[in-house]
């Protein structure tokens, strides 16, 4: 996992091991404050 900010903005990369399904992916955008999900294939 890497974190990078700037002033009041962040972008976080999560590198998992498998395919992230729709459950994962429902769940990072119901946290608080994120913007957006990203999936890289």
């Amino acid at each position: 996992m890497a974190n990078k900010s700037k002033d009041t903005v962040a972008y976080t990369l999560i590198d998992i091991d498998g395919p992230a399904d729709a459950e994962l992916i429902s769940m990072l955008r119901s946290v608080e404050g994120v913007y957006r999900v990203r999936v890289i294939k």
